[in-house]
């Protein structure tokens, strides 16, 4: 378990809040699988809500056309994301409608306060047990690709 699993399964606790870790996700056509014996996981499952949260720190191409693929599948899909501080939070703003982060100054207090987002939506989604998180997580994550793309332009001057 990474660092900020075990922070996020300690605020969990903390809110009185049901949690399993490495839940396998119930989902048989997976398109990544070989062989039989290969489930995919979730870092954290909440059993109330029946929400599979992936925590991700570093984003491979891999992870996030994995993540974009369980954000369409009929399950209740979070990706977590706790490195990256341009992760797009806020911008659709289903779940919390109090984000304002133009206080803050540095990446690092932009990481923090995503995080500490994070958290608060997990708070809301497993007391509410009614959100649907999975276009949300999808938004999120089209927005950060396109956040590596634009930069991408940037130091290179176009994109193939």
């Amino acid at each position: 378990m990474s660092k900020l699993e075990d922070d996020i399964c300690k605020l969990l606790k903390k809110n009185e809040i049901k949690y399993e870790t490495q839940k396998v996700i119930p989902l048989d056509n997976c398109p990544w699988k070989k062989g039989r014996n290969i489930k995919s996981k979730c870092d954290i499952y909440l059993p109330s809500s029946k929400f599979f949260i992936e925590v991700k720190g570093f984003m491979t191409m891999f992870a996030m056309a994995k993540m974009s693929w369980f954000c369409r599948q009929d399950i209740n899909y979070f990706i977590f994301q706790g490195t990256e501080f341009d992760w797009p939070i806020g911008k659709c703003d289903t779940i919390l409608n109090n984000y304002n982060i133009s206080d803050i100054s540095t990446k690092s207090g932009i990481l923090k306060y995503n995080i500490d987002y994070q958290i608060k939506e997990l708070i809301k989604i497993e007391k509410e047990c009614n959100l649907n998180c999975n276009d949300e997580s999808l938004f999120r994550l089209k927005g950060f690709i396109k956040n590596r793309i634009d930069e991408y332009i940037e130091y290179n001057d176009e994109w193939y």
